[in-house]
């Protein structure tokens, strides 16, 4: 059997993008750890998330960024789009790898030439991103329950591999397109120190500082954190950073803003720069981050290699590592347990709150160091599925 060694990913946002958050640097971090004797290109858009005006670089020619190949192509003409894939073709990639299911120029395209043969027999592996969680497949469900049924029908699913972060993102896979699909299950890179940096000497007194940083968009859970901070006693500073993903969404949690007790103060300080979320969450006593599901969560490994402890819904890989950093991990959706959760933290003394972010900082460590094995694309080579 032939071992792949040239892998063509397929990304919708690529750094100098920063906007999409953590799947970005999940993605970099992916890039950037390939095996020695593998070669990877990437294909991607020439502007960030939602904008109009180009990235930084040279568009529509390849570039060599940190020692891969990227080609930033016009997504929105057709003519470039085009001639991009092209150029992606012209390498005789052995497998190409799509970072998402629904993106329709970065992967359902491409798939569909795949299998008319433009990729010249290339094998797919395909990580759709939490895409097939729960609580993603609710937003625009009939949407989504279309395009699975055409890609079905296409038979694109045949033969190809997933690359799921969890094995319950790999049951999530199986849940819509059968049991005996083959998936390669891998938890996702990170660019993070192997140690945790250590928490301050001591708490400034004050509020309690919360701390939310996400793509604002009704998967995160802003307006549920907005809602159960309604509801409490203790004296509150909430500070938000993110892309305005879905401006009907942040209209809506603005108007929960403007509904808030005078007890708590909240502020929308928009997107940030990917070096910089440590540097926020290291300023701030817990990271709440009610989600509706995570493949990984790169945000949360995040705060936690910065010593910040995390209050989480139930519904990420990090559970075990979040109720052993004593961290909150909470299986419902209730604003009142919620906020029942916050008060509890509020009312911990400065040595307690010391004592979590101790346990944050230990729980990271403790997870960093575990071998998380071969790399997905060596892992594909020897046909490792479970």
């Amino acid at each position: 059997m032939n071992v792949p060694t040239k892998f063509a990913v397929f990304a919708p946002l690529f750094p100098p993008a920063t906007l999409g958050g953590g799947p970005i640097r999940t993605l970099k971090a992916l890039v950037d750890s390939v095996p020695t004797d593998t070669q990877t290109l990437v294909f991607t858009s020439d502007r960030d998330m939602g904008q109009s005006n180009p990235l930084p670089v040279r568009s529509n020619e390849w570039l060599a960024i940190d020692g891969v190949q990227v080609y930033y192509g016009t997504a929105s003409s057709l003519r470039s789009y085009l001639r991009g894939l092209g150029e992606v073709r012209k390498e005789r990639p052995e497998v190409t790898y799509y970072n998402s299911f629904f993106n329709p120029r970065f992967s359902l395209f491409p798939q569909l030439l795949g299998r008319i043969g433009f990729w010249r027999g290339a094998q797919i592996l395909l990580a759709p991103r939490g895409e097939f969680g729960r609580g993603a497949l609710a937003i625009r469900p009939l949407k989504k329950r279309i395009a699975v049924a055409v890609y079905k029908m296409l038979g694109l699913h045949r033969g190809i591999a997933w690359h799921a972060s969890s094995v319950n993102e790999a049951e999530d896979i199986r849940a819509v397109f059968g049991e005996t699909t083959r998936v390669l299950v891998r938890e996702d890179e990170t660019s993070l120190p192997i140690v945790a940096e250590k928490p301050p000497a001591a708490r400034v007194d004050g509020p309690l500082r919360i701390v939310f940083v996400s793509r604002l968009n009704p998967m995160k859970g802003l307006d549920l954190l907005l809602r159960s901070l309604t509801l409490t006693q203790a004296t509150i500073t909430l500070d938000v950073f993110g892309n305005s993903e879905d401006l009907k969404y942040v209209q809506d949690c603005q108007e929960l803003i403007d509904e808030l007790p005078v007890n708590v103060r909240c502020t929308l300080h928009g997107s940030i720069a990917p070096e910089s979320v440590r540097g926020i969450f290291a300023e701030g006593d817990v990271f709440v981050f009610p989600t509706a599901g995570e493949n990984f969560g790169h945000v949360i490994a995040e705060a936690l290699s910065v010593s910040c402890p995390v209050m989480c819904s139930d519904v990420t890989p990090w559970s075990d590592v979040l109720r052993q950093a004593g961290c909150e991990v909470l299986g419902s959706r209730d604003p009142q347990e919620w906020s029942i959760a916050i008060e509890s933290f509020a009312a911990l003394s400065p040595h307690e709150v010391r004592e979590r972010r101790r346990a944050a900082g230990a729980a990271f460590d403790c997870w960093s160091q575990v071998d998380k094995g071969e790399h997905v694309f060596a892992l594909l080579a020897r046909s490792a599925f479970v």
